[in-house]
């Protein structure tokens, strides 16, 4: 059974349903691209050196278009374009196209996945799964029948924006005014707070950054925090970068047995919500058994050394408290 349905929805004009009650880490979509192309045919770079920019890139999307069956060159020209000063092709593209992975080099439209709305505060998350060569969308919540799935457009770091700055992004890049849980006031103060004090604290890690002289306690104790926060913003696709950040905070100081402990973490909650396509997934699991293998190993000192076999058994009565022993009071 599928899902999802196509709808329209007030002020957005179509988007997508559930049309039965979807549990969290529930697969929703797991779909081929319509087409892609190289992320670097539309890069400023390549850009400048185009004496026409927007008929040339119309002329090479128009060309993947044209080989498809007739069937998906309609589905294409269905999708929204909110860029219409570029021309069909391309404002279709620059609306509805995902990058496929950092490492990938290529953006693609799907048929699907391209109809699936934003918010600031969603219930699903996408990857995409370079074994299958397919985007996948997981609920990251638990979502109602007849509830729209929603899912980010934004990065983390874009997330974490003031809610104007957010909306300033979005009307940009899609053209539309966010109008979600965490944008739309009154009823946004506490997601104004929560995300306020999650841009203090990334700061804070990306300024202070992983060095022996650091408070290691505090920096514990702020990603413990993050991950409070994380739950009650609907960042559940973004848990694992904080076990990561934990795991190399962790190993940098030699306790092995924790940094076993958060990487298992990191694993369990990407899988769950983001599925085993990601390219770090083996190596990932290696760390599990070997912390001691990777790059950071003792290279803040040994203060909090510990061996593997010390690791406690996520479930334990104790295993929470033990995890984050290390944050201090």
């Amino acid at each position: 059974m599928t899902l999802y349905q196509l709808t329209t929805i007030e002020q957005k004009g179509y988007g997508m349903v559930a049309r039965t009650t979807i549990s969290p880490g529930t697969l929703i979509v797991a779909e081929e691209p319509l087409f892609s192309l190289p992320t670097a045919v539309f890069s400023d770079e390549a850009l400048t050196v185009i004496k026409h920019p927007e008929s040339t890139l119309n002329t090479i999307i128009a060309t993947a278009v044209k080989a498809l069956s007739r069937e998906k060159q309609v589905a294409f020209l269905e999708l929204h374009n909110s860029k219409t000063k570029l021309g069909v092709f391309l404002g279709i593209w620059q609306t509805n196209a995902f990058e496929l992975g950092s490492e990938n080099g290529e953006d693609a439209v799907f048929e699907v996945a391209s109809r699936f709305n934003h918010s600031c505060f969603p219930n699903a998350a996408y990857s995409w799964n370079d074994n299958i060569h397919r985007m996948e969308i997981r609920a990251t919540k638990a979502i109602p029948e007849g509830m729209e799935i929603i899912m980010s457009y934004l990065s983390f770091e874009e997330l974490i924006q003031p809610c104007g700055m957010r909306r300033a992004i979005l009307q940009e890049r899609y053209g539309f005014i966010c109008g979600c849980h965490a944008c739309a006031s009154p009823g946004n103060a506490r997601s104004i707070a929560h995300r306020t004090e999650l841009a203090v604290l990334e700061g804070e890690l990306a300024s202070g950054g992983f060095s022996p002289g650091m408070d290691a306690a505090k920096m514990m104790k702020n990603l413990r925090r993050m991950l409070g926060l994380f739950l009650q913003e609907n960042f559940e696709a973004q848990l694992g970068r904080v076990y990561y950040d934990a795991f190399r905070l962790a190993i940098g100081f030699g306790d092995q047995a924790r940094a076993s402990a958060f990487m298992e973490l990191c694993i369990k909650t990407r899988c769950f919500y983001l599925g085993t396509g990601l390219k770090d997934y083996t190596r990932n699991k290696e760390l599990v058994r070997r912390p001691q293998s990777h790059h950071m190993f003792r290279v803040l000192g040994n203060k909090w050394e510990t061996k593997l076999a010390m690791k406690e058994k996520e479930g334990s009565d104790c295993f929470d408290e033990w995890l984050w022993g290390r944050a201090g009071k």
